[in-house]
């Protein structure tokens, strides 16, 4: 798991570097209005959270599990097999995601 360090600073090129180069931060992001920096986050993809990888591996599993179930009611559907067919599936992904749901916000930093 790699962390990235990146400074996000209202300070010019060559303060920005200056204080990069004694920090040992190796990346910055510079003139950056303070009601810009959110927008600097998400432009350069460094919202994230990190998690253990036991965590991550559950999480995709359970996604996994999902993914097919929906495939499943796609298929049914194209089949135009009866509605409780359908409905049931359904109810039975919403309460998936909402487990996955669960699962992220519990162990959210």
């Amino acid at each position: 798991m790699e962390i990235e360090t990146v400074m996000i600073t209202g300070d010019n090129k060559k303060t920005a570097e200056a204080i990069a180069k004694v920090t040992g931060i190796p990346r910055t992001i510079v003139e950056a209005l303070p009601e810009g920096k959110v927008q600097e986050i998400k432009n350069n993809n460094l919202r994230k959270t990190i998690r253990a990888e036991e965590l991550k591996r559950n999480l995709l599993k359970r996604l996994g599990r999902i993914e097919g179930q929906v495939k499943g009611i796609s298929i049914k559907v194209s089949e135009d097999n009866y509605c409780d067919d359908i409905i049931n599936p359904i109810t039975a992904v919403q309460s998936a995601l909402d487990t996955v749901k669960k699962i992220l916000l519990e162990n959210h930093i």
